[in-house]
């Protein structure tokens, strides 16, 4: 069992030992050239990435705030001077800045962002010298990694800002890891010949770090939807590091060096206490392991021990000040100029006296009249101070302990956050007063948290599992704690588990608020049907901010139930005061909130309500519903607006295409007109069938540049031009140059292409089909055979140009034969992809020997079946078919 819990901490301390051993292979060539080899495969990646960046640059949408990049990007700079020492080599926390950038700036643009933060960052090392200027390849080619997570972001994102989410993050994640994985390790093997797996251990190491860092910088991310710059928050966790990184090695070399000069004082005064119980066993004191709680008394106590050791009169402990001027801290006996002599020839033996240093702040001067001291004693007196010396640098360090202690459990005590420590055995050795409120007891440690006490992240830390920070639920309550742990480590193993439970409360309920309001109004979005999409967003009121919901529209001056949780609702009374007043309503019953009502408002006053049952509302429940009350509010207008449009546009279309066909003898005629999108715009399609005599009649398709009103002014005035045109001129080509003349004197600021055939009915039951086309995709005449002919040449576009070039081209239809006329709505139907020729032939051949309807039917349907989405475009369809002979 022991050896499984160590395999965690084996897997680091290999990944440590491959990445100093890498370190030394690579460390050196920091200041010099690259090699030949290197210089080739680090140009390469840094001008594809340079190509990358800029290419996805230029694609990214240009409306963000481009102070917003400019921050991140010199903040960014800044973290890449942060170098953290870790085991053999440096971190740099810019995963801090990276993940803001990826959420607030255009995902695209990210990875041209984090070269430029990068070259600023590493600009100072290449102005001194430090670094080789061909390492600006290497500072380039090192952004691969944020490729990965642009491209993730802005696929999601599709141009739109994306929304923030933990799913989102660990996606760019990963893609991090995977590109940057195998752009380092390509890189490596290539230019240097380390091979992937020797790469392998210390980029986990690395890996491990940027995982650690992005939900810090992801937090920065949702602050950042509350308050807009909130983001700089993420560098704190950075000059937190950077001071930690200035200190750390200092510190802990001073540590280390008092511990060790500690250790060698303690040898060595258990060597000289051992001596001096040899030579002089009148001395107890030294003995003593425990040192004095008070300084006053440890002075006495080592003077007194002393005078007593060397059975002097007097004596006098002082102290040398900053300006190296002695000073008396303690005399016993009398003051006299013996001990003054003594001081000024430190070390010598002097007639009565004698005086000695006691570290390198302290005098220790003894004075005896009329017996001089002997070398033994003066040597006994210098063990005597190297115990003086320790005892008293003992009691410095413990002065300065408790007063590093006392300031430790101010500042912990000062904490908002719960901060608790506890021993391998699970007993609680220290709470703050935020811990003792929020845990209780030892026996209650895990039970308050809701889950047991072994999975939390401290009792982990014993086991040698990763202490990986833990989101809990207070039972009962809607407050949450992220739990986290870090070790005190002693010989190898911990001694402590500090644990750190800070409240995230007002965090998970923003996100959850933001959650149920991203629901809402994605619920909204799918549908402009209310009847649709109002029961949906009740069901998720009831799931996450009350026990049931109802909405109620006005309809005909009334309130109606358009949505609710489950089935028929009892609405409480007076909902009608919500809707007079536009504010929120509290229902109370027996002291007990039982509904809440908010308006639904809409632009030009209030719309509905939505009513809430059985839930103690807070303030921002309050907020929360009459935010949703505004969206609900957004989807009514847009519902409206929708169906005003669309009722709109079916009426003003309907009017510029013939109510019905009219009947020709001998010949069968059928229409289909299918708008574009949702049909809440005019579109540019038009055609027309109308007689000029017994047996002559007119055939029209075209299409006006554009939609809207503006096209359909222009659609209007083209057919009644025709209508007009067809009383002087019987020929199509001169109709077509009649309505070009006439277009060009309106001035109608739009071209139309069109085609016209004149039809002909022979006594023999035949048809002469006479075409000119303006520009237009030129008619077919499907044969009762089956073949497919093109008839007619395709002339100038009408509306443009003076001069046209317009042409007749006739041709003879027989029994069974068909006219078709079509727009490009059904030749672009799959766009960019355009039929051919043959393709389209091939779908009307498809028709063969079926009614002008079922032409037209087959052709609306081929197109259908092969559209990619929605119709991009209209499409109209006119079928002019001979009666087949009996």
């Amino acid at each position: 069992m022991g050896a499984a819990l160590k395999k965690p901490q084996v897997a680091v301390a290999a990944a440590a030992a491959v990445a100093e051993a890498l370190l030394e292979r690579r460390g050196p060539a920091l200041t010099r050239r690259l090699s030949a080899r290197e210089r080739g495969v680090e140009t390469t990646a840094a001008v594809l990435l340079l190509v990358v960046a800029m290419v996805m640059a230029l694609v990214a949408p240009h409306e963000h705030d481009a102070s917003t990049a400019v921050l991140l990007t010199l903040c960014y700079a800044l973290m890449r001077r942060v170098r953290f020492p870790l085991g053999p080599g440096l971190i740099r926390p810019t995963q801090l800045v990276f993940v803001p950038m990826l959420f607030l700036t255009p995902a695209a643009a990210v990875p041209l962002l984090v070269t430029a933060g990068s070259l600023l960052g590493e600009l100072p090392e290449l102005l001194r010298r430090r670094a080789h200027p061909e390492r600006l390849l290497v500072i380039i080619a090192d952004g691969w990694y944020a490729v990965g997570p642009a491209v993730v972001i802005a696929a999601l994102s599709g141009g739109d800002p994306v929304d923030a989410a933990w799913g989102v993050l660990l996606l760019a994640l990963a893609a991090q890891i995977s590109v940057d994985f195998t752009a380092s390790t390509l890189r490596e093997w290539l230019g240097a010949g380390i091979s992937p797996s020797e790469l392998l251990p210390v980029l986990a190491l690395v890996y491990l770090i940027d995982a650690t860092l992005a939900p810090i910088g992801f937090l920065a991310v949702l602050a950042s939807e509350v308050y807009q710059h909130a983001y700089l928050l993420a560098i704190a966790p950075g000059a937190l590091l950077g001071l930690i990184a200035r200190e750390r090695s200092s510190r802990i070399a001073h540590e280390l060096a008092l511990e060790r000069a500690f250790r060698r004082s303690t040898r060595a005064l258990d060597a000289r206490a051992e001596d001096l119980r040899r030579q002089a066993g009148r001395l107890q004191a030294g003995e003593s392991a425990s040192p004095p709680e008070d300084r006053s008394a440890l002075e006495r106590m080592l003077l007194t021990t002393t005078i007593e050791a060397l059975q002097a009169d007097c004596g006098r402990l002082s102290e040398l000040d900053e300006a190296g001027v002695l000073h008396a801290r303690l005399t016993i006996g009398r003051d006299d100029d013996a001990l003054r002599a003594a001081e000024l020839s430190l070390g010598t033996l002097c007639d009565g006296a004698l005086a000695i240093a006691v570290g390198l702040s302290h005098v220790l001067v003894v004075a005896r009249p009329g017996a001089a001291f002997s070398p033994v004693e003066r040597d006994l007196l210098e063990h005597l101070a190297a115990q003086a010396a320790v005892s008293l640098e003992n009691l410095r360090l413990e002065e300065l302990m408790r007063r590093t202690s006392a300031e430790l459990r101010a500042i912990l005590e000062g904490v908002a956050d719960a901060v608790a420590a506890e021993d391998p055995d699970g007993r609680l050795v220290y709470v703050n007063a935020a811990a003792a409120r929020l845990l209780g007891g030892a026996d209650e440690f895990g039970s308050r948290l809701g889950v047991p006490a072994d999975l939390l992240p401290g009792r982990r830390v014993f086991k040698g599992a990763p202490a990986e920070a833990l989101v809990v639920r207070h039972p009962g309550e809607s407050r949450w704690s992220r739990v986290k742990a870090s070790p005190v480590l002693e010989d190898g193993g911990a001694r402590l588990a500090i644990s750190v439970f800070e409240d995230i409360t007002e965090i998970k309920q923003a996100e959850e608020a933001q959650r149920f309001l991203a629901n809402s109004s994605r619920a909204l979005a799918r549908s402009l049907e209310l009847e649709e999409t109002l029961p949906e967003v009740a069901r998720l009121v009831a799931a996450t901010l009350a026990d049931d919901c109802a909405i109620h529209l006005f309809e005909d001056g009334e309130l109606r139930l358009m949505g609710a949780s489950r089935g028929q609702m009892v609405s409480p009374p007076g909902l009608e005061e919500v809707v007079a007043r536009g504010t929120p309503r509290l229902w109370v019953e027996a002291g007990r909130t039982t509904a809440l009502a908010v308006p639904i408002l809409v632009r030009d006053g209030i719309a509905g309500t939505i009513t809430l049952h059985n839930h103690h509302f807070s303030e921002p429940d309050i907020a929360l519903a009459e935010d949703l009350g505004l969206r609900v509010g957004s989807a009514v207008d847009n519902a409206n607006l929708y169906h005003q449009r669309a009722t709109i546009a079916h009426t003003l279309q309907q009017s510029l295409l013939p109510p019905e066909l009219p009947e020709i003898p001998g010949v069968e005629a059928a229409a289909h007109y299918r708008p574009a999108g949702e049909g809440i715009e005019v579109g540019g399609d038009f055609y027309d069938l109308f007689a000029t005599g017994e047996r002559e009649w007119f055939a029209v398709m075209g299409d006006v540049c554009g939609k809207g009103a503006p096209a359909a002014a222009v659609t209007a005035m083209v057919r009644y031009t025709i209508r007009a045109a067809v009383m002087r001129n019987r020929s199509p080509a001169g109709i077509l140059r009649w309505l070009n003349s006439a277009m060009l004197r309106q001035q109608a600021g739009r071209f139309v292409t069109l085609a016209i055939a004149r039809l002909e009915l022979e006594t023999d039951g035949t048809v002469i089909a006479t075409v000119a086309s303006g520009g237009h995709p030129l008619p077919r005449i499907l044969r009762s055979t089956g073949l497919v002919e093109e008839l007619g040449t395709t002339g100038t576009l009408l509306g443009v140009l003076a001069d046209v070039d317009l042409d007749d081209r006739s041709s003879q239809l027989g029994p069974g034969d068909a006219l078709v006329l079509y727009t490009d709505g059904l030749t672009e139907v799959t766009a960019p992809r355009v039929w051919s020729r043959a393709h389209l032939d091939a779908a009307i051949g498809g028709a063969r020997r079926r009614s002008a309807q079922g032409i037209v039917d087959h052709l609306a349907a081929q197109a259908e079946a092969e559209a990619e989405g929605p119709p991009r475009d209209d499409l109209a369809l006119l079928a002019l078919r001979v009666y087949p002979l009996l």
